[in-house]
């Protein structure tokens, strides 16, 4: 079994000396010139819940509002967690009251998950499974997904090999069909081989990545505490092994494209006509409006739902940081209850 944590013999206690300094350092480049205007804000008091799933993993998962409201089951992507819905779930369901249960999940090999098999296991199809495993443990019927980025093509699947279960979908920025530049497919070869083998820098300083890319594609300006939320689970006994769980849910994307096919394969079959709605964030580089890249993307998935509306914001990749209120504003709208 290989090791991503170095030892801490004499021979190797000066190499390991020097990636913490060159960690620290690049941290330290990462957050220059913003900490001053960062703030302790507070974040809603959500409580942690973890399922055993048949194969012995434990998923975290947030599950708030009332237990016998319309359920509400929210799937994050990359590199993120259920943290990514916080502020969604505590407007729609605050108490026992709602009208609403909002269940958010994290995948196994992210946030507070457990992580299998040093990160090796995890990916795209792997974690369309586990979250079926979820949905039949947890018993849910009748109940709308929300998906996001790798949440996207995950949600998706396991809500249409279930469709008897779901009501509605809505889909926010994420990809639903395979890119089709073979340059894609050929980075993602590239990066399951490279990260098939220890990378110690990388591993060491992912958590200070995660974060900055998160901020990257967050208009709004996350506060340290927020950002720490994000960065902790790469931290850690358990940090190496989300970091490659990450890179593998990427890389295995395109020997597994398959999930592709079958997505659209079951929304012409199991999902015609049912309930959909894109919430499409036009500031996102990767997936908004101001490239032609994103606006084909979009319609794509417009092709595949095309019973569809669509409802825009000015927010970016990470919506639900951007515009919580609005989001959940428009899922209301959508998402009617009993």
């Amino acid at each position: 079994m290989m090791r991503f944590l170095p030892s801490q013999n004499s021979s190797e206690q000066d190499h390991t000396q020097t990636l913490l300094s060159l960690k620290l350092l690049l941290l330290v480049l990462l957050i220059s010139g913003t900490c001053t205007v960062q703030a302790w804000t507070d974040i809603p008091d959500l409580q942690d819940r973890y399922l055993t799933l048949p194969d012995g993993q434990t998923m975290h998962y947030y599950d708030e509002g009332n237990p016998e409201g319309k359920t509400l089951l929210m799937v994050h992507g990359y590199p993120t967690s259920a943290f990514l819905y916080r502020n969604i779930v505590a407007d729609l369901c605050p108490d026992e009251t709602s009208e609403y249960r909002c269940i958010a999940i994290t995948h196994i090999g992210f946030g507070k998950s457990s992580c299998p098999d040093e990160g090796y296991d995890v990916g795209p199809v792997y974690a369309v499974s586990q979250l079926e495993a979820f949905i039949l443990a947890m018993d849910l019927t009748d109940f709308a997904t929300v998906v996001h980025d790798w949440g996207g093509p995950i949600g998706t699947l396991a809500s249409l090999r279930h469709s008897e279960r779901v009501s509605h979908l809505v889909i926010l920025n994420t990809m639903l069909t395979f890119p089709e530049e073979d340059l894609v497919g050929r980075i993602m070869d590239f990066a399951e081989d490279w990260f098939a083998t220890q990378r110690t820098l990388i591993e060491w300083a992912y958590d200070g990545l995660v974060g900055t890319g998160i901020q990257a594609l967050t208009n709004h300006h996350l506060t340290r505490k927020e950002r720490a939320e994000y960065e902790d689970p790469f931290n850690g006994e358990l940090g190496a092994c989300r970091a490659h769980a990450g890179v593998n849910l990427f890389a295995k994307a395109h020997s597994e494209e398959g999930m592709f096919a079958e997505i659209a394969a079951r929304a012409a079959t199991d999902w015609a006509n049912k309930p959909t709605v894109l919430f499409w964030g036009l500031d996102d580089p990767l997936f908004g409006n101001r490239t032609q890249k994103g606006v084909d993307i979009h319609e794509r998935i417009e092709a595949l739902f095309p019973q569809a509306g669509t409802v825009v914001f000015d927010a970016n990749h990470f919506m639900q940081e951007d515009q919580p209120e609005g989001i959940a504003a428009e899922i209301r709208n959508f998402v009617p209850v009993d």
